[in-house]
């Protein structure tokens, strides 16, 4: 079976470059046993007559440098993996699907080769592209490629590479080049350089940590398991000036290969999405491991028989594969499926990690995170919630058309008091301003007799991180708003979530202290909140109330992830931020010369919001009722609330003596409509729902 699966050895020679070699040798079709082509490629006998000929010779190598699939073939050597004999480079599938269903088309279209490959693991994309880099520097003169890698191991085999294709090539000098090394005696490509003097072109290899353009001219890239950067985005950001500009001739023929298998919901999942729909110059490549029967696929033995699951496995596995090379997915796929899982122990979540089927799931499987065993329940919670977002706001009689994921906007509030103030309590209620692109989500609006808690983490203000304010409706134990802006200070952080908190039922606010301390200050002073969450610390008798708000340092930090990783085992929290789920992806625990664990984002990305998650649970813990109700049951799906048995939680109680917890805002709670603001918006502009300012609904949260 996989011998039939093996694409044709003649389809990748090019037909006159057939023509010439059959005038002297065959060129047959099949396989061996072994997997190894019948056709051992072109002997220096051949090479030898050929060269005499003069124009044929010449011709042939035309057409070499014309025509990359023909030079692989005649000229390019590679050690099988399955037998670990040199051979011809014959693409397998996954390489001929690579070259035909996406390289070829956007060649065709006059198009830059920028390309966001995620790939199954061994299916060799990585030796397509090392292929590709040196076709370069053979045949064009003056020419840098760069090839960069996540170890230095991954960078040296580069250049093992280019020293098995360097050194099987036919010995004319036209076809092989002479190494700078050939100057002292050592005519083979050095460990560490690829450099043909005859032609000035040379490739350079660098691991991503010690990245740097000094000196590069570079304008075909590889950059390989780019998802395990440490820093992805830097290493786009620093290569992009050495780049054509877009719409010139030296753009069209630029190349930036970015290849790997995934690692979370990074960097690199975020640049794949926005190649998927067209919102930046790179093309998204999919390489499902159904793609490569030739290699993942085992005649099954005679009297095997797929059981009814496998039967529906199938059927969805030939879905997602139709969608890339229109085939379906055969038995002796399922049966090499079968034996793999269970020669390695692993359930379809581990097989999913190493071979993906889809690039959606993937990114959440392949990951280090600690929250990774409830990840496929997370995602689908964020599912979830998105679909319930206009019920939600139905709650409310606002009408959200059914296609939006959440609502965004602003919310807006008076300035604060002066510093030197002594008067009273700032009387305000915040209000909602939808608007498009708004750094505030929300996917439920306040609701009354609703309790609400509130996370916190500061930033700097400097762009580098977000400063973080997360929503938990603990009647419902959901997520239901999520602000996060990398330009507010601690103190504008403050003013965003004392208005936040105000509005949603004047929630308890829990922020974090070790830094930016200044943000839990200006809630307590500055704007006199009511309800800014303390610090626990217990002894044997009792529990000991703490400072206000919550100082974060490897111990406590420890505490707020395990408390984070319980509820989110248990299923208690139904969370709707497709970004905080990118950031769970990718929040790991590293351990430092045996000292305590410490747990952070992965390299190159942030973990803000589940730090902000975090302390919104800790607040949570600070009503031992809710606690007790939210922790009490277990769950083997996305709960509801009435699961969860959160209807039993405290009633919201009406003080109406406080301008906060004002009922009267029920008869008319949306009476303050911005006029100028009447218009349709949702969360990304598009025309569907009406905008306005909305009033606070202010009720007290049980606290």
């Amino acid at each position: 079976m996989k011998n039939s699966a093996r694409p044709s050895v003649r389809t990748q020679i090019h037909p006159q470059a057939l023509e010439i070699i059959e005038r002297y040798t065959p060129v047959p079709e099949g396989y061996d046993d072994e997997g190894n082509p019948n056709w051992n490629g072109l002997s220096p006998e051949f090479w030898l007559a050929l060269h005499n000929k003069g124009e044929e010779f010449k011709a042939l190598i035309n057409i070499c440098q014309r025509d990359f699939p023909t030079f692989c073939a005649l000229m390019i050597h590679i050690i099988s993996k399955e037998t670990l004999a040199v051979r011809p480079f014959i693409f397998n599938c996954a390489q001929n699907y690579l070259w035909n269903a996406h390289v070829v088309p956007l060649m065709l279209k006059g198009e830059a080769l920028w390309l966001d490959v995620l790939k199954s693991r061994q299916v060799g994309i990585s030796t397509f592209v090392c292929a590709w880099q040196f076709w370069q520097i053979w045949r064009q003169k003056d020419l840098e490629v760069l090839m960069v890698g996540n170890t230095k191991k991954l960078v040296e085999t580069f250049m093992d590479n280019f020293r098995l294709f360097h050194d099987e090539l036919p010995n004319f000098e036209i076809v092989k080049p002479k190494t700078r090394a050939a100057k002292s005696g050592n005519t083979r490509i050095p460990k560490h350089e690829a450099y043909f003097d005859d032609r000035r072109s040379k490739a350079t290899i660098m691991i991503d940590r010690e990245f740097s353009t000094r000196g590069l001219h570079a304008i075909s890239f590889q950059l390989s398991e780019a998802a395990h950067y440490d820093d992805l985005e830097n290493v786009l950001l620093t290569l992009k000036p050495l780049l054509p500009p877009l719409g010139s001739a030296a753009h069209k023929r630029s190349a930036i290969w970015i290849e790997t298998t995934p690692r979370g919901q990074n960097y690199f999942y975020t640049h794949y999405n926005l190649a998927k729909t067209g919102d930046n110059s790179y093309h998204a490549v999919f390489i499902p491991w159904m793609v490569s029967e030739d290699v993942f696929s085992l005649d099954p033995p005679k009297g095997w028989r797929m059981t009814k699951e496998l039967h529906e496995l199938q059927e969805r596995l030939t879905t997602e594969r139709s969608k890339h090379d229109g085939k379906n997915v055969t038995r002796a796929q399922m049966y090499w499926m079968q034996r793999e899982m269970a020669d390695q122990g692993w359930n379809r979540d581990m097989f999913d990690q190493e071979y993906p089927s889809n690039d959606n799931d993937c990114f959440l499987l392949t990951t280090k995170s600690v929250f990774k065993d409830s990840l496929k329940w997370l995602q689908s919670a964020c599912a979830l919630s998105e679909s319930l977002v206009s019920l939600e706001w139905q709650k409310r009689d606002i009408q959200i058309d059914g296609k939006v994921n959440y609502v965004s906007g602003e919310i807006e509030h008076p300035p604060a008091p002066s510093t030197f103030s002594d008067s009273a309590i700032p009387k305000f209620i915040p209000r909602f301003r939808i608007v498009g692109g708004g750094r505030l989500k929300v996917w439920s609006p306040p609701q009354r007799g609703h309790a609400y808690v509130i996370g916190v983490d500061p930033s700097g203000g400097t762009g580098n991180d977000n400063g973080v304010i997360q929503v938990i409706d603990c009647t419902e134990g959901a997520q239901v708003a999520e602000y996060a802006d990398s330009h507010d200070g601690p103190e504008e952080l403050a003013d965003k979530a004392v208005a936040i908190g105000y509005w949603y039922n004047t929630a308890v606010i829990l922020p974090e202290i070790n830094v930016f301390s200044s943000c839990m200050k200006r809630m307590k002073v500055t704007w006199r909140y009511p309800k800014v969450g303390r610090e626990e610390k217990w002894d044997e008798p009792a529990l000991k109330k703490g400072k206000y708000g919550y100082y974060l340092n490897q111990m406590t930090k420890r505490a707020l992830v395990m408390e984070m990783r319980f509820v989110i085992s248990q299923k208690h929290l139904r969370i709707a931020s497709r970004a905080l789920l990118a950031e769970l992806s990718t929040f790991e625990e590293q351990n430092v010369d045996g000292d305590i664990p410490q747990y952070n984002g992965a390299p190159g990305t942030h973990d803000d919001r589940v730090i902000g998650l975090g302390l919104a649970l800790i607040a949570v813990k600070q009503s031992p009722r809710l606690s007790k109700l939210l922790l009490g049951k277990n769950h083997d799906r996305v709960p509801t609330a009435a699961e969860l048995g959160l209807s039993d939680a405290p009633a919201a109680e009406l003080n109406p003596n406080s301008q906060y917890d004002n009922p009267d805002l029920y008869d008319n709670p949306w009476s303050e409509i911005d006029p100028e603001l009447s218009r349709q918006l949702t969360n990304n502009g598009a025309p569907r729902t009406p905008a306005g300012i909305y009033p606070s609904n202010p009720i007290a949260g049980g606290w």
